[in-house]
């Protein structure tokens, strides 16, 4: 006899363009460092010039939070109350890194270096995906954000337009922290870009 379940599996990884990539790339272009990767500048566009980011670090599994529990149940019974927005491509859906690698727990509500070394921001346009029950976000970082040691990241939606900042209650209306994982993924020195690349799968 098998029991019903939902299974929650999340995994990410971070695509890094190191320093000199991204100078590189502004000295073929002309752009200034602090565009490249942003919404107008997307990284795609330099495929010409780049074989793949410098490296592509492990972000590990995480942790579904009891606010990520109950948005997807909310959504499921249309409480409105209790789901805020959705994870659907529009700009309520943010990711956030922070510098704090504390153990992630159901209870975590935000990044534990919030307030502190945390950043965050909308996901990458069309973002988030999905197909046959896999959720995949994609946020890049610019040369002038999230500077710092990144030891956990997230996922998550608010109800209105992202603000992007270092607390998650600075960043838009009623902001709510589906997941939380912790990783040693290094430190971002700026104009490095950074992308974390996450996918969750429900089944």
């Amino acid at each position: 006899m098998t029991a019903d379940g939902l299974k929650w599996e999340g995994h990410a990884v971070v695509a890094q363009y190191d320093p000199d990539t991204v100078r590189f790339i502004a000295s073929k272009t002309g752009l200034d460092v602090n565009v490249i990767g942003d919404a107008k500048h997307p990284l795609a566009m330099f495929d010409r010039y780049l074989s793949g980011p410098d490296r592509v670090v492990d972000a590990g599994h995480n942790l579904l939070t009891t606010v990520g529990v109950t948005a997807i149940v909310g959504l499921i019974a249309n409480v409105p109350a209790v789901t805020g927005q959705p994870m659907s491509p529009t700009s309520h859906c943010f990711a956030g890194v922070g510098a704090t690698n504390t153990a992630a727990a159901v209870g975590n509500v935000a990044l534990a270096a919030d307030a502190g070394s945390a950043y965050y921001q909308v996901l990458d346009a069309t973002y988030p995906q999905e197909a046959a029950g896999v959720l995949t976000a994609y946020s890049t970082f610019t040369a002038a954000n999230a500077d710092f040691v990144w030891a956990e990241w997230c996922l998550g939606t608010v109800a209105g337009t992202i603000t992007p900042g270092a607390t998650l209650a600075s960043i838009g209306t009623t902001p709510k922290m589906w997941n939380r994982a912790v990783a040693a993924l290094g430190t971002k020195v700026s104009p490095a870009v950074w992308t974390i690349q996450a996918s969750i799968t429900i089944s």
